[in-house]
Order: structure tokens, then sequence, then C-alpha cells
């Protein structure tokens, strides 16, 4: 009897250690997250995207124009095979409601994150800085990963991040 109740409680000790690692991650990612802006002169919109690996992508496009400007925003991200968006959460900044659209692909490597920021505007040759942060508290070894990689272009151009976990 005592040898099983200590066998359920080395268990759940690991689930509440697995469940405050990932809760933390979650919080870190927050709070790396920068917060939307815009001005007269450029915008910024950054979705965070929280995955069923416990991996959080914080996706921010810097664009040099009004957001009066943007036509259309287009986030493509692709995963590893099996895993699943667990909470999308779009910036509300003014001017992109209904411009901002999502999709997740799962035909990455393993390990392997990759986004295309594609950004259309009314405007051409609007440079634009991408970037793609990701924040992972992996239960299977307990691991932590933090990663950012910017790419910059121009409105009407795909701009490629890839991040490893």
């Amino acid at each position: 009897m005592i040898r099983t109740l200590w066998k359920f409680a080395r268990g759940a000790g690991r689930g509440i250690v697995a469940t405050s690692v990932f809760l933390a991650s979650l919080a870190l990612a927050a709070s790396v997250a920068p917060v939307a802006q815009a001005a007269l002169d450029g915008c910024r919109a950054d979705p965070v995207i929280y995955l069923s690996d416990g991996t959080a992508l914080d996706v921010t496009a810097d664009i040099n124009t009004n957001a009066a400007n943007i036509t259309g925003i287009a986030y493509t991200v692709h995963v590893p095979a099996g895993l699943r968006v667990v909470l999308y959460l779009a910036t509300p900044t003014l001017g992109f409601k209904g411009k901002e659209t999502f999709t997740l692909v799962n035909d990455a490597a393993a390990g392997q994150y990759r986004t295309d920021t594609y950004i259309k505007t009314s405007n051409s040759g609007v440079s634009l800085t991408a970037r793609t942060s990701l924040v992972g508290a992996y239960l299977t070894n307990l691991g932590i990963s933090l990663q950012s990689k910017p790419v910059s272009g121009y409105s009407g151009n795909h701009l490629w991040t890839t991040v490893y976990r």
C-alpha cells in the first residue's frame, strides 16, 4: 500500500512540474511578445499562436505604412505533423480588422517551425520586417527553448522565417 502511494505521489509530482513548466512558458511568451502599436508612418501586427506541443510562436510584422494602406496580411505557419493550434491571439490593432488571415499547415520537419508572412498594401514598395519568435516548454524532456529570427522585404513578397526547437 505504501509503495503504491509513493508511486502515485512521484507520478503526480512529475505532472505538477510538467504543468508548471508549461504554464511558465506561456507566461514568458506573453511577456516577451511586443505590444502592437500604430503610428502615422508605420504599424505593427503580432499574433501569438500556442501549439499543442507547448510551443508559442509570436509572428511580428513591422510595416512602414499606415494601417489604412494595408489591404491584407496572411500568416501561414508550417509545423510538424500532428500539431494543432491550442490558442490563436490576434492583436486588436485599429485598422486591421478583417485584413488578417491565419493558416496552419502540418508539413514541416520534426522540431521545425516555418512562417510565411505575406502583406499586401495599396501603395507599392512598402518595406517591412517579419519576425518569428519561439518560446517552448517541452514536457518530454522538461526543456525550454527561446529563439527569434527576423527577415526584411517589401509588400507583395513572401517573407519566410524558420526557427527550431
